[in-house]
């Protein structure tokens, strides 16, 4: 029986997210790389390849095609995953590390482009909150599974053996969205510095895309400072390898869910938000154990508030530029998450894991709310600005 693109895509992504390694790095790092840096070492490294890469990825994605660039990114998953699973030394790790970076950047803007230009030549978009969800959320389900399987698989045949077995789903990934049809899309046809000037231009010029860019950024912030660290704090409370595992397996399925009901607060973006910022506050300031639930449930609200952002950035955007103007908007939360990381390990290492939490969700708070109020008046602007005859032909 043949898969149609949906299946085909979800399936990918499930496979793509099974990467057994996830729920038990920090005990490699731990074990093979002895310094208590490393975690914020490999963050901004990644971060950094993110950021240098991400728009030419996007880039590539508009002018050779969104199911090519994917299949690209797959080969280089898999390469990512062995030279990270060889590793000997920090030096080692950080290539791997930038390969797997390549490897977002590629899927970034490509992947989320693909599905969208589906579902347009299908005249389905108004579905695209629902389904982008999904695709996320199989790939965070493939990432629990994983999660759950590592401790185990580490404690059997050794930490290095959960990336050698993560090729496999990278290559199963490979042949499904060689299955995919390139789906029909605008192409301007012009140099890269074109494109990225165009999407620089939608983005200036249209406040909401701005906007709701900012609250992307901000979420890219918490999930590499807050969630990257995770393993971390989690270890605070001296966990065994397969409780790491378990544990971990638990943050990818509350990621899983904020991605699965994140359509059902389109509607309602700015109160995503808000919700949002109560789960950090929350978070930050319960230092007990259970802090662990509440860690679960800012993993899943950080996805969905994510996912509400992203909708509206695809929703504002242009096909020709589609996949490079959400690579843009990605780029500027890497550039801003790299001196978070930065300052976040800083005071990891000279004050505590939790101090580190608190400074990083005021900020990420804060800044979300300013955003939030910011479009409400935008919001009231554009409503008189329709309402009034004599200013019809301003843009916004």
């Amino acid at each position: 029986m043949m898969l149609g693109t949906l299946p085909r895509l979800r399936l990918a992504h499930l496979f793509m997210g099974m990467m057994f390694w996830y729920g038990i790095e920090q005990l490699f790092l731990n074990h093979y790389l002895h310094n208590p840096s490393a975690r914020a070492y490999l963050t901004i490294v990644y971060a950094a390849s993110v950021l240098v890469l991400d728009i030419p990825g996007g880039v590539l994605a508009d002018k050779i095609g969104r199911r090519r660039t994917v299949l690209l990114a797959c080969v280089i998953e898999v390469l990512a995953v062995i030279v990270l699973g060889m590793s000997r030394d920090m030096w080692q790790y950080l290539i791997g590390s930038v390969l797997f970076g390549l490897f977002i950047s590629m899927i970034n803007g490509a992947a989320e482009a693909l599905l969208y230009d589906h579902l347009k030549a299908e005249g389905l978009t108004k579905r695209y909150a629902k389904e982008q969800g999904l695709v996320n959320a199989y790939f965070l389900i493939g990432a629990a599974i994983a999660n759950l399987a590592s401790g185990f698989m580490a404690e059997a045949w050794g930490l290095r053996a959960a990336y050698f077995v993560s090729t496999l789903p990278g290559i199963a990934a490979f042949i499904l969205i060689w299955g995919v049809a390139e789906p029909p899309f605008e192409q301007s046809g012009g140099r890269w510095h074109q494109y990225v000037r165009q999407a620089g231009r939608y983005i200036t010029q249209r406040p909401r895309l701005l906007l709701y860019g900012l609250q992307f950024v901000l979420t890219e912030v918490a999930i590499l400072t807050i969630g990257e660290f995770g393993q971390i704090y989690l270890l605070h409370f001296g966990l065994t390898p397969i409780q790491l595992g378990l544990l971990w397996s638990a943050v990818a399925v509350a990621a899983a869910v904020g991605r699965f009901v994140a359509h059902h607060g389109q509607s309602r973006p700015q109160l995503v938000m808000l919700g949002y910022c109560g789960a950090i506050v929350a978070f930050i300031f319960t230092h007990s154990a259970w802090g662990i639930l509440l860690y679960l449930l800012v993993y899943g609200y950080t996805e969905a508030a994510s996912n509400v952002a992203e909708t509206e950035v695809q929703d504002a955007s242009e096909s020709n530029v589609r996949a490079t103007l959400f690579s843009c908007v990605s780029f500027g939360g890497n550039l801003v998450a790299i001196p978070a990381v930065y300052l976040f390990n800083r005071v990891y290492l000279t004050h505590s894991i939790f101090l580190a939490n608190e400074i990083i969700g005021v900020i990420v708070c804060v800044l979300l709310l300013l955003t939030i109020t910011a479009n409400r008046r935008t919001i009231r602007s554009a409503i008189v600005h329709v309402t009034l005859p004599k200013h019809l032909d301003r843009q916004y």
